[in-house]
Protein backbone atom coordinates (compact mmCIF):
# COMPACT_ATOMS: atom_id res chain seq x y z
CA UNK A 1 0.00 0.00 0.00
CA UNK A 2 1.29 3.63 -1.17
CA UNK A 3 2.72 5.56 1.71
CA UNK A 4 0.22 8.74 1.22
CA UNK A 5 -3.02 6.52 1.23
CA UNK A 6 -1.90 4.43 4.46
CA UNK A 7 -1.78 7.98 6.42
CA UNK A 8 -5.06 8.88 4.77
CA UNK A 9 -6.89 5.85 6.15
CA UNK A 10 -5.58 6.06 9.87
CA UNK A 11 -6.51 9.70 9.98
CA UNK A 12 -10.21 8.73 9.11
CA UNK A 13 -9.90 6.02 11.76
CA UNK A 14 -9.31 8.69 14.18
CA UNK A 15 -11.60 10.99 13.28
CA UNK A 16 -14.54 8.11 13.66
CA UNK A 17 -13.41 7.42 17.38
CA UNK A 18 -13.81 10.58 17.94
CA UNK A 19 -17.28 11.18 16.67
CA UNK A 20 -17.95 7.83 18.88
CA UNK A 21 -16.75 9.52 22.00
CA UNK A 22 -19.02 12.44 21.50
CA UNK A 23 -22.17 10.15 21.13
CA UNK A 24 -24.53 11.19 23.92
CA UNK A 25 -23.35 14.36 24.75
CA UNK A 26 -25.22 17.18 24.99
CA UNK A 27 -25.02 19.93 23.21
CA UNK A 28 -24.60 22.84 26.16
CA UNK A 29 -21.64 20.30 28.07
CA UNK A 30 -20.08 20.80 24.44
CA UNK A 31 -20.18 24.38 24.58
CA UNK A 32 -19.13 24.46 28.11
CA UNK A 33 -15.98 22.22 27.71
CA UNK A 34 -15.25 24.41 24.43
CA UNK A 35 -15.02 27.18 27.03
CA UNK A 36 -12.85 25.82 29.40
CA UNK A 37 -10.33 24.69 26.52
CA UNK A 38 -10.45 27.72 24.07
CA UNK A 39 -6.91 29.61 23.99
CA UNK A 40 -6.62 33.26 24.27
CA UNK A 41 -5.89 34.22 20.31
CA UNK A 42 -8.49 32.16 19.18
CA UNK A 43 -10.93 34.34 21.14
CA UNK A 44 -13.61 35.02 18.70
CA UNK A 45 -15.59 38.92 18.84
CA UNK A 46 -19.52 38.50 19.42
CA UNK A 47 -20.21 40.00 16.06
CA UNK A 48 -18.85 37.17 14.21
CA UNK A 49 -21.41 34.60 15.93
CA UNK A 50 -23.39 33.00 13.53
CA UNK A 51 -26.74 34.71 12.77
CA UNK A 52 -29.73 32.89 13.55
CA UNK A 53 -31.79 31.69 10.81
CA UNK A 54 -34.32 34.01 9.14
CA UNK A 55 -38.49 32.57 8.97
CA UNK A 56 -39.37 32.36 5.60
CA UNK A 57 -41.33 35.52 5.90
CA UNK A 58 -38.26 37.18 6.53
CA UNK A 59 -36.23 36.09 3.62
CA UNK A 60 -38.65 36.95 1.24
CA UNK A 61 -38.96 40.82 2.05
CA UNK A 62 -36.51 42.80 0.06
CA UNK A 63 -32.90 43.79 1.10
CA UNK A 64 -33.36 47.17 2.19
CA UNK A 65 -36.47 46.37 3.92
CA UNK A 66 -34.77 44.25 5.83
CA UNK A 67 -31.58 46.58 6.68
CA UNK A 68 -33.98 49.31 7.33
CA UNK A 69 -35.72 47.25 10.09
CA UNK A 70 -32.30 45.52 11.24
CA UNK A 71 -31.30 49.56 12.03
CA UNK A 72 -34.69 50.44 13.19
CA UNK A 73 -34.65 48.12 15.96
CA UNK A 74 -31.17 48.70 16.77
CA UNK A 75 -31.16 52.28 17.04
CA UNK A 76 -34.53 51.04 19.56
CA UNK A 77 -32.33 48.77 21.90
CA UNK A 78 -30.26 51.79 22.05
CA UNK A 79 -32.91 53.77 22.89
CA UNK A 80 -31.83 56.09 20.14
CA UNK A 81 -34.61 58.16 18.39
CA UNK A 82 -35.50 57.82 14.61
CA UNK A 83 -34.34 60.01 12.40
CA UNK A 84 -36.99 61.52 10.16
CA UNK A 85 -36.10 62.50 6.40
CA UNK A 86 -37.49 65.96 4.61
CA UNK A 87 -36.33 68.51 2.99
CA UNK A 88 -35.94 72.34 4.63
CA UNK A 89 -38.76 73.91 4.14
CA UNK A 90 -38.43 77.09 2.13
CA UNK A 91 -40.03 80.35 2.83
CA UNK A 92 -42.32 82.11 -0.40
CA UNK A 93 -39.34 85.20 0.07
CA UNK A 94 -36.53 82.88 -0.73
CA UNK A 95 -38.52 80.95 -3.57
CA UNK A 96 -38.72 84.95 -4.77
CA UNK A 97 -35.52 85.52 -4.72
CA UNK A 98 -34.09 82.91 -6.32
CA UNK A 99 -37.08 82.88 -8.99
CA UNK A 100 -35.77 86.36 -9.71
CA UNK A 101 -31.97 85.87 -9.16
CA UNK A 102 -32.41 82.65 -12.09
CA UNK A 103 -34.78 85.11 -14.52
CA UNK A 104 -31.27 87.51 -13.96
CA UNK A 105 -29.21 85.28 -15.17
CA UNK A 106 -26.68 84.98 -11.60
CA UNK A 107 -26.60 82.85 -8.46
CA UNK A 108 -26.31 85.31 -5.92
CA UNK A 109 -27.14 89.05 -5.59
CA UNK A 110 -23.95 91.63 -6.24
CA UNK A 111 -23.32 94.04 -3.25
CA UNK A 112 -25.60 96.64 -3.29
CA UNK A 113 -23.24 99.15 -4.10
CA UNK A 114 -22.58 97.67 -7.57
CA UNK A 115 -26.48 98.18 -8.19
CA UNK A 116 -27.15 101.69 -6.59
CA UNK A 117 -24.37 104.63 -6.58
CA UNK A 118 -25.05 108.18 -5.68
CA UNK A 119 -25.51 110.97 -8.02
CA UNK A 120 -25.47 114.97 -7.81
CA UNK A 121 -27.74 115.79 -5.90
CA UNK A 122 -28.71 112.59 -4.21
CA UNK A 123 -28.44 111.74 -0.55
CA UNK A 124 -28.04 108.53 1.65
CA UNK A 125 -31.16 107.75 3.71
CA UNK A 126 -32.02 104.52 5.89
CA UNK A 127 -34.19 102.67 3.97
CA UNK A 128 -35.98 101.58 7.01
CA UNK A 129 -37.03 105.22 7.55
CA UNK A 130 -38.43 106.02 4.53
CA UNK A 131 -42.47 105.16 4.07
CA UNK A 132 -43.47 102.96 1.22
CA UNK A 133 -46.29 101.02 1.70
CA UNK A 134 -50.04 102.83 1.52
CA UNK A 135 -51.47 99.77 3.94
CA UNK A 136 -50.41 95.85 4.30
CA UNK A 137 -51.09 94.09 1.07
CA UNK A 138 -53.86 91.72 1.62
CA UNK A 139 -53.90 89.65 -1.50
CA UNK A 140 -53.05 86.29 -1.37
CA UNK A 141 -50.30 85.95 -3.80
CA UNK A 142 -48.71 89.02 -2.00
CA UNK A 143 -49.26 88.99 1.76
CA UNK A 144 -46.85 86.18 2.41
CA UNK A 145 -44.29 88.06 1.15
CA UNK A 146 -45.24 92.13 0.59
CA UNK A 147 -47.41 91.20 4.05
CA UNK A 148 -44.67 90.90 6.72
CA UNK A 149 -42.35 93.25 4.53
CA UNK A 150 -45.01 95.78 5.05
CA UNK A 151 -45.26 95.20 8.72
CA UNK A 152 -41.56 95.41 9.61
CA UNK A 153 -41.13 98.23 7.76
CA UNK A 154 -43.98 99.86 10.01
CA UNK A 155 -44.66 103.25 8.41
CA UNK A 156 -47.47 103.91 6.06
CA UNK A 157 -46.97 106.12 2.58
CA UNK A 158 -49.51 109.45 2.42
CA UNK A 159 -48.24 110.60 -0.77
CA UNK A 160 -49.64 107.97 -3.11
CA UNK A 161 -53.57 108.11 -2.85
CA UNK A 162 -54.17 105.18 -4.83
CA UNK A 163 -51.36 103.10 -6.54
CA UNK A 164 -50.64 100.14 -4.22
CA UNK A 165 -47.10 98.38 -4.10
CA UNK A 166 -47.72 95.12 -6.45
CA UNK A 167 -45.81 91.99 -6.16
CA UNK A 168 -45.50 91.99 -10.20
CA UNK A 169 -43.61 95.00 -10.86
CA UNK A 170 -41.29 94.27 -7.90
CA UNK A 171 -40.17 91.33 -9.50
CA UNK A 172 -39.89 93.23 -12.88
CA UNK A 173 -37.51 95.81 -11.84
CA UNK A 174 -35.78 93.71 -9.53
CA UNK A 175 -35.00 91.65 -12.83
CA UNK A 176 -34.28 94.69 -14.83
CA UNK A 177 -31.76 96.42 -12.08
CA UNK A 178 -29.95 92.80 -11.62
CA UNK A 179 -29.80 92.04 -14.97
CA UNK A 180 -27.96 95.32 -16.08
CA UNK A 181 -26.19 95.51 -13.13
CA UNK A 182 -27.17 98.71 -12.42
CA UNK A 183 -30.20 101.16 -10.67
CA UNK A 184 -30.09 103.74 -13.15
CA UNK A 185 -33.25 106.20 -11.98
CA UNK A 186 -33.01 107.12 -7.85
CA UNK A 187 -36.54 107.01 -6.05
CA UNK A 188 -37.70 110.30 -5.38
CA UNK A 189 -38.11 111.15 -1.72
CA UNK A 190 -40.12 113.87 -0.31
CA UNK A 191 -39.47 115.47 3.16
CA UNK A 192 -43.21 116.34 4.27
CA UNK A 193 -43.96 118.15 7.50
CA UNK A 194 -47.52 117.39 9.35
CA UNK A 195 -47.40 113.60 8.78
CA UNK A 196 -46.92 111.15 10.43
CA UNK A 197 -43.81 109.56 8.74
CA UNK A 198 -42.16 112.76 7.80
CA UNK A 199 -39.54 110.55 5.01
CA UNK A 200 -42.34 110.03 2.18
CA UNK A 201 -40.99 107.82 -0.97
CA UNK A 202 -43.17 109.69 -4.24
CA UNK A 203 -41.82 107.85 -6.64
CA UNK A 204 -39.46 104.28 -7.12
CA UNK A 205 -41.43 102.19 -4.71
CA UNK A 206 -40.77 99.25 -6.34
CA UNK A 207 -37.24 99.90 -6.56
CA UNK A 208 -36.73 100.55 -2.80
CA UNK A 209 -39.47 97.17 -1.92
CA UNK A 210 -36.95 95.09 -4.22
CA UNK A 211 -33.69 96.25 -1.92
CA UNK A 212 -35.55 95.74 0.86
CA UNK A 213 -36.16 92.18 -0.22
CA UNK A 214 -32.80 91.48 -1.46
CA UNK A 215 -30.43 93.63 1.51
CA UNK A 216 -33.00 94.03 4.08
CA UNK A 217 -34.25 97.60 5.67
CA UNK A 218 -31.09 98.24 7.77
CA UNK A 219 -28.94 99.09 4.31
CA UNK A 220 -28.55 102.85 3.43
CA UNK A 221 -29.64 104.11 -0.06
CA UNK A 222 -29.15 107.41 -2.32
CA UNK A 223 -32.31 109.30 -3.18
CA UNK A 224 -33.48 112.34 -4.77
CA UNK A 225 -34.41 114.23 -1.82
CA UNK A 226 -36.80 117.58 -1.55
CA UNK A 227 -38.55 118.94 1.12
CA UNK A 228 -42.60 119.59 0.19
CA UNK A 229 -45.71 120.18 1.10
CA UNK A 230 -47.99 117.51 0.92
CA UNK A 231 -50.21 118.58 -1.63
CA UNK A 232 -46.90 118.78 -3.49
CA UNK A 233 -45.48 115.79 -2.97
CA UNK A 234 -48.86 114.54 -4.11
CA UNK A 235 -48.82 116.20 -7.53
CA UNK A 236 -45.51 115.45 -8.25
CA UNK A 237 -46.40 111.15 -7.08
CA UNK A 238 -49.45 111.87 -9.90
CA UNK A 239 -47.25 112.90 -12.36
CA UNK A 240 -43.97 110.57 -11.98
CA UNK A 241 -47.25 107.82 -12.32
CA UNK A 242 -48.21 109.67 -15.56
CA UNK A 243 -44.95 109.92 -17.01
CA UNK A 244 -43.56 107.03 -16.32
CA UNK A 245 -41.44 105.32 -19.12
CA UNK A 246 -43.66 102.41 -21.21
CA UNK A 247 -42.42 98.64 -20.65
CA UNK A 248 -41.24 98.62 -24.07
CA UNK A 249 -39.11 102.12 -23.67
CA UNK A 250 -37.35 100.43 -20.90
CA UNK A 251 -37.36 96.67 -22.07
CA UNK A 252 -35.01 98.56 -25.29
CA UNK A 253 -32.81 100.17 -23.00
CA UNK A 254 -32.21 97.37 -20.47
CA UNK A 255 -31.47 95.14 -23.52
CA UNK A 256 -28.86 96.99 -25.28
CA UNK A 257 -27.22 98.21 -21.73
CA UNK A 258 -27.17 94.33 -20.64
CA UNK A 259 -25.80 93.97 -23.76
CA UNK A 260 -22.99 96.23 -23.41
CA UNK A 261 -22.36 95.46 -19.42
CA UNK A 262 -24.18 99.01 -18.32
CA UNK A 263 -21.43 101.29 -20.18
CA UNK A 264 -23.58 103.99 -21.26
CA UNK A 265 -20.76 105.54 -23.90
CA UNK A 266 -20.03 102.38 -25.61
CA UNK A 267 -19.53 102.48 -29.00
CA UNK A 268 -23.03 102.08 -31.08
CA UNK A 269 -21.24 99.30 -33.43
CA UNK A 270 -20.52 97.46 -29.89
CA UNK A 271 -24.11 98.06 -29.17
CA UNK A 272 -25.53 96.58 -32.18
CA UNK A 273 -23.35 93.40 -32.67
CA UNK A 274 -23.99 92.90 -28.99
CA UNK A 275 -27.38 93.09 -28.43
CA UNK A 276 -28.99 92.56 -31.34
CA UNK A 277 -29.03 88.91 -32.22
CA UNK A 278 -32.49 88.04 -33.13
CA UNK A 279 -35.46 89.83 -34.97
CA UNK A 280 -37.15 90.44 -32.03
CA UNK A 281 -34.29 92.61 -30.39
CA UNK A 282 -33.45 94.04 -33.77
CA UNK A 283 -37.13 95.27 -33.32
CA UNK A 284 -35.98 96.65 -29.27
CA UNK A 285 -32.67 97.97 -30.97
CA UNK A 286 -35.01 100.21 -33.50
CA UNK A 287 -37.19 101.42 -30.41
CA UNK A 288 -33.57 102.27 -28.32
CA UNK A 289 -32.30 104.04 -31.80
CA UNK A 290 -35.32 106.27 -32.09
CA UNK A 291 -36.44 106.86 -28.84
CA UNK A 292 -33.39 107.16 -26.98
CA UNK A 293 -30.54 106.98 -29.04
CA UNK A 294 -30.14 110.81 -30.14
CA UNK A 295 -32.26 109.82 -32.84
CA UNK A 296 -29.65 107.91 -34.97
CA UNK A 297 -32.20 105.42 -36.37
CA UNK A 298 -34.40 109.20 -37.99
CA UNK A 299 -36.25 111.49 -36.98
CA UNK A 300 -40.14 110.61 -36.04
CA UNK A 301 -41.87 114.09 -37.20
CA UNK A 302 -44.90 113.13 -34.90
CA UNK A 303 -45.35 113.21 -30.97
CA UNK A 304 -44.95 109.62 -29.61
CA UNK A 305 -45.42 108.68 -26.01
CA UNK A 306 -43.19 107.48 -24.27
CA UNK A 307 -45.27 107.34 -21.07
CA UNK A 308 -48.30 105.58 -19.93
CA UNK A 309 -50.06 108.35 -20.95
CA UNK A 310 -50.77 108.96 -24.67
CA UNK A 311 -52.76 112.34 -24.46
CA UNK A 312 -51.91 114.39 -27.23
CA UNK A 313 -49.19 111.80 -29.19
CA UNK A 314 -50.14 109.67 -31.94
CA UNK A 315 -49.24 106.45 -31.13
CA UNK A 316 -47.16 104.94 -28.88
CA UNK A 317 -44.31 102.87 -28.32
CA UNK A 318 -45.27 99.54 -28.67
CA UNK A 319 -47.60 100.37 -31.80
CA UNK A 320 -44.72 101.99 -33.54
CA UNK A 321 -42.58 98.06 -32.93
CA UNK A 322 -45.33 96.43 -34.62
CA UNK A 323 -44.64 98.38 -37.50
CA UNK A 324 -40.87 98.13 -37.37
CA UNK A 325 -41.22 94.31 -36.97
CA UNK A 326 -43.08 93.89 -40.72
CA UNK A 327 -41.10 96.99 -42.29
CA UNK A 328 -37.39 96.11 -41.31
CA UNK A 329 -36.10 93.10 -43.41
CA UNK A 330 -33.76 91.77 -40.74
CA UNK A 331 -30.78 89.42 -41.22
CA UNK A 332 -27.83 88.44 -39.19
CA UNK A 333 -25.72 89.45 -41.52
CA UNK A 334 -26.90 93.02 -41.50
CA UNK A 335 -24.16 95.58 -40.31
CA UNK A 336 -25.67 98.27 -37.95
CA UNK A 337 -25.04 100.84 -40.93
CA UNK A 338 -27.31 99.00 -43.22
CA UNK A 339 -29.92 98.47 -39.93
CA UNK A 340 -30.05 102.31 -39.93
CA UNK A 341 -30.48 102.94 -43.66
CA UNK A 342 -33.08 100.30 -43.43
CA UNK A 343 -35.23 102.07 -40.02
CA UNK A 344 -34.60 105.42 -41.29
CA UNK A 345 -36.14 104.81 -44.85
CA UNK A 346 -39.23 102.99 -42.76
CA UNK A 347 -39.44 106.21 -40.56
CA UNK A 348 -39.71 108.65 -43.23
CA UNK A 349 -42.21 106.34 -44.57
CA UNK A 350 -43.95 107.20 -41.35
CA UNK A 351 -43.81 111.06 -41.63
CA UNK A 352 -45.04 111.06 -45.31
CA UNK A 353 -48.40 109.17 -43.92
CA UNK A 354 -48.53 111.65 -40.96
CA UNK A 355 -48.41 114.48 -43.83
CA UNK A 356 -51.12 112.87 -45.84
CA UNK A 357 -53.31 112.12 -43.04
CA UNK A 358 -53.41 114.46 -40.26
CA UNK A 359 -55.33 117.92 -42.15
CA UNK A 360 -58.15 115.27 -43.42
CA UNK A 361 -61.56 115.30 -40.84
CA UNK A 362 -61.56 111.92 -41.25
CA UNK A 363 -58.50 111.10 -39.48
CA UNK A 364 -58.44 110.01 -35.82
CA UNK A 365 -54.92 109.65 -34.31
CA UNK A 366 -56.24 106.50 -31.88
CA UNK A 367 -57.53 104.21 -34.73
CA UNK A 368 -55.48 105.12 -37.73
CA UNK A 369 -52.34 104.53 -35.92
CA UNK A 370 -53.17 102.26 -33.68
CA UNK A 371 -51.06 98.78 -33.25
CA UNK A 372 -53.13 96.78 -35.64
CA UNK A 373 -53.08 99.80 -38.48
CA UNK A 374 -49.36 100.25 -37.74
CA UNK A 375 -48.75 96.72 -38.32
CA UNK A 376 -51.29 96.33 -41.41
CA UNK A 377 -49.37 99.65 -42.85
CA UNK A 378 -45.37 97.53 -41.91
CA UNK A 379 -46.54 94.99 -44.33
CA UNK A 380 -47.72 96.61 -46.81
CA UNK A 381 -44.61 99.08 -46.92
CA UNK A 382 -42.57 95.62 -46.90
CA UNK A 383 -44.63 94.29 -49.56
CA UNK A 384 -43.69 97.38 -51.86
CA UNK A 385 -40.34 97.48 -50.85
CA UNK A 386 -39.74 93.53 -51.98
CA UNK A 387 -41.34 94.27 -55.31
CA UNK A 388 -39.20 96.90 -56.05
CA UNK A 389 -41.83 99.67 -55.63
CA UNK A 390 -41.00 102.85 -53.82
CA UNK A 391 -43.27 103.70 -50.78
CA UNK A 392 -42.95 107.43 -51.14
CA UNK A 393 -44.51 107.46 -54.30
CA UNK A 394 -47.54 105.51 -53.01
CA UNK A 395 -47.91 107.56 -49.94
CA UNK A 396 -50.95 109.21 -51.12
CA UNK A 397 -53.23 106.12 -52.39
CA UNK A 398 -52.20 104.41 -49.31
CA UNK A 399 -53.74 107.38 -47.18
CA UNK A 400 -56.44 107.69 -49.11
CA UNK A 401 -57.55 104.11 -48.53
CA UNK A 402 -56.56 103.69 -45.08
CA UNK A 403 -58.90 106.71 -44.47
CA UNK A 404 -61.64 105.12 -46.35
CA UNK A 405 -61.97 101.99 -44.13
CA UNK A 406 -64.75 102.16 -42.07
CA UNK A 407 -64.79 100.59 -38.14
CA UNK A 408 -60.94 100.09 -38.38
CA UNK A 409 -60.09 100.70 -34.79
CA UNK A 410 -61.99 97.14 -34.27
CA UNK A 411 -59.86 95.26 -37.67
CA UNK A 412 -57.34 93.27 -37.38
CA UNK A 413 -54.33 93.89 -39.01
CA UNK A 414 -54.22 91.06 -41.73
CA UNK A 415 -58.01 92.38 -42.30
CA UNK A 416 -56.47 95.73 -42.81
CA UNK A 417 -53.80 94.65 -44.60
CA UNK A 418 -55.43 93.07 -47.73
CA UNK A 419 -58.20 95.33 -47.78
CA UNK A 420 -55.17 98.05 -47.86
CA UNK A 421 -53.81 95.87 -51.19
CA UNK A 422 -56.89 95.39 -52.81
CA UNK A 423 -58.10 99.37 -52.56
CA UNK A 424 -54.47 99.50 -54.42
CA UNK A 425 -55.04 97.10 -57.27
CA UNK A 426 -57.82 98.52 -58.06
CA UNK A 427 -56.37 102.12 -57.70
CA UNK A 428 -53.48 100.83 -60.00
CA UNK A 429 -56.16 99.61 -62.97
Amino acid sequence: MPRGKKKTEEAAAQTAVAEDDFAGVSSEMLLEDDEEQKQPEEEQPEEEQPEEEQSEEEKKKPRRARKLQSKSEAETEEEKPIKKRGRKAVSSEEKLIRSILKKAGLEEAPKLETLVQSVSGSKMMKLKDIAVFLKVPDKAEEKDVLGKLAMAWGKENDVNLSTEVNLKQVKKNAIDILSTGRMYYLPDVAHVKKVKYPLQCVSGRHRLVFIALFYGLDVEVPVIYEEMTLTQAREKAVFANNTRRTPALEKAEHMVLRAVEGDVEADRDQMYLKSVTSKGKAVDFAVFSVMDGNLRGGRLEFPVSQTSSRKEAYTTITNLKGFWKHAIQWTREMTRKEFDVELKESNVFLNYMVNQLEDDKKFEKDQHFSAMALTALGKLYRTFKDADREPLKLVETIAEKLLGQHGIGRKKSEEIYNSLVQGMKRAAS
